[in-house]
């Protein structure tokens, strides 16, 4: 009984954390990005190697959340890629783009981000696709987290896409882009949808 009346409140980072260990029961590398703004902690990227198999990266964001942003109504977003490389380069670019973007991109469904240089040495992917996130197998896991801030935290999928890409978006449709049969959502290598 004693020991409730003690137990330490977890921060909002550290409860993030515990959920997402949970859900992968492995401990992960963090890497902490300088905030941009100096009114806000940085943003730290969570790193589970060979998740969730062999030969793969799943890294997620903490601190986009931080920010605001006047779309964010009824929650705010982390971020979280997968791919199969084992390139670092893919594991941190999220912790990247979230402080990059703070406060200026909503992160919705649909938006394309033109990345504007090649992500890794291992692919020409230049650009990203907002969505949602496929590692989960349980929406609870990903959509409506309370995490004991002051509101809710929704994680969102981001997947590398060519930049010329964004203009073929429009023309097809963002189902008929994301059912191409060249849309592979993890090979960093795959053909670029050209119509």
């Amino acid at each position: 009984m004693f020991k409730n009346l003690f137990k330490k409140k977890l921060s909002p980072s550290e409860q993030y954390l515990n959920h997402l260990n949970k859900i992968f029961k492995k401990e992960p590398l963090l890497f902490k990005e300088d905030s941009l703004d100096k009114s806000l902690p940085g943003v730290t990227t969570i790193v589970y190697e060979n998740i969730p198999e062999k030969g793969m990266i799943t890294s997620f964001t903490y601190g986009l959340s931080l920010g605001n942003h006047p779309d964010w109504k009824n929650g705010r977003p982390e971020l979280t890629l997968t791919v199969r490389s084992d390139n670092f380069s893919w594991g941190r670019v999220v912790g990247y783009l979230a402080n990059q973007l703070r406060d200026k991109c909503p992160f919705s469904y649909g938006d394309p981000i033109d990345f504007q240089e090649k992500i890794s040495d291992d692919s020409e992917m230049d650009g990203f696709l907002v969505f949602a996130p496929s590692i989960f197998n349980n929406k609870s896991d990903y959509n409506n987290l309370d995490i004991g801030a002051k509101y809710k935290i929704y994680i969102k999928g981001i997947y590398p896409i060519y930049s010329s890409e964004i203009e073929v978006m429009p023309k097809l449709g963002f189902e008929r882009f994301w059912k191409h049969p060249n849309f592979d959502l993890y090979n960093i290598n795959r053909n670029k949808i050209t119509e």
